[in-house]
């Protein structure tokens, strides 16, 4: 059985088709071609728009004093927090670190840990019992009993230290970077990290932390500023510019600002730095603004 054969189809209607093509395909080829030269220079205002913006810079805030206290002017204070009506402090630089409970009002050691001669302590935190202090290059965390401030143990830590605090549920840890990172307090194993930035700019050396209210506050090292950082993101949502606070040069290139710790019974901020004579209790408050010459 012999298959019927398809008919060509006539020349006029592969004419029709092919001149039908031809006039759809180079007006598709223009509208396809406009929509990428828009989308590029466009993309390219809106890119250079953001370039010439300035930074989303945090709000400047400053303090108050409130009360003057007298500190160890012998210590290199590197942590620094109040819990139940005690603070406790730790000091560094080598031959001169150790853990201590002060009296706030007095400045007198109620309890003092030396460290071993070739340790540098820093940053200081509790969390449930335990009191945790970093070391700054001997990559090692010293974990003590709170209350008595006897050493329970010390781990292997790979970290450099420098701040420490904790929220509910973290350890929360600045190792001179831009990055913060969030530990498990049984493991020490990193849970997750923040940068953190002003606008679009990183902020490194985070020194000593405080966690309060949802807000991590923060020293910078050798600035006189403290930061306030949202944890979730690392935004600074707030610069307290803490120039003037002590009205005395000390003669030693490591005196600076660092340790600031929360009273949650007042709601005040006390702060001290490295190798200063005085503690001051602060609040902090909107900075007014600059008066045009």
């Amino acid at each position: 059985m012999s298959k019927t054969r398809p008919q060509p189809k006539s020349d006029h209607a592969s004419e029709s088709y092919s001149a039908r093509d031809s006039s759809v395909r180079p007006l598709g080829n223009k509208i396809y071609l406009w929509v990428i030269f828009l989308g590029i220079t466009f993309g390219s205002m809106g890119l250079m728009t953001y370039l010439r913006l300035p930074p989303s810079q945090a709000p400047q805030l400053t303090y108050k004093v409130l009360n003057t206290f007298p500190h160890d002017r012998t210590a290199f204070t590197q942590g620094l927090f109040i819990q139940n009506g005690r603070m406790y402090e730790s000091t560094g630089r080598f031959k001169q670190s150790s853990l201590r409970i002060v009296d706030v009002t007095t400045g007198n050691q109620e309890i003092t840990k030396n460290l071993p001669d070739n340790y540098f302590a820093e940053g200081i935190a509790t969390f449930g019992s335990k009191l945790y202090q970093l070391t700054f290059q001997n990559y090692k965390i010293r974990i003590y009993d709170k209350d008595s401030l006897e050493l329970i143990e010390e781990r292997e830590f790979p970290f450099e230290g420098w701040g420490l605090t904790s929220d509910a549920d973290y350890l929360i840890l600045s190792d001179g970077s831009s990055t913060i990172r969030y530990l498990d307090p049984e493991t020490l194993k990193v849970v997750s990290k923040i940068n953190v930035r002003d606008g679009r700019q990183a902020i490194s050396e985070i020194n000593e932390l405080e966690y309060y209210d949802g807000r991590i506050y923060a020293n910078v090292w050798r600035e006189d500023v403290i930061l306030q950082i949202q944890p979730a993101t690392g935004r600074v949502t707030g610069k307290i510019d803490m120039s003037g606070l002590l009205d005395e040069i000390i003669a030693d290139d490591g005196a600076c600002l660092n340790g600031i710790a929360v009273n949650k019974e007042t709601n005040t901020f006390y702060v001290t730095g490295k190798l200063w004579p005085k503690m001051f209790e602060v609040k902090f408050v909107e900075k007014p603004p600059e008066k045009n010459e």
